[in-house]
């Protein structure tokens, strides 16, 4: 059986990588979520293009994968 985390869980392992992300870089989540979650994405996008992967497909694929759960829980 597998199993499958709802969107609040999925929304708060995010957080806990955000909240990591943040204390590292001294960001304050309470201040700056948004510049928070900029700059970890524009981090990622360093990650891929260091791994040779195609940041834009895997956004799209993301993109693909979020529509589809929020509609899942109708969210």
């Amino acid at each position: 059986m597998h199993y499958e985390p709802d969107n609040q869980e999925r929304a708060d392992w995010a957080k806990r990588a955000l909240i990591t992300f943040a204390a590292d870089t001294g960001l304050d989540m309470e201040e700056e979520p948004e510049t928070a979650i900029s700059d970890l994405l524009a981090d990622l996008m360093h990650l891929a293009r260091q791994m040779g992967l195609d940041w834009d497909q895997a956004m799209e694929t993301a993109t693909m994968n979020y529509d589809a759960e929020v509609e899942e829980e109708g969210d």
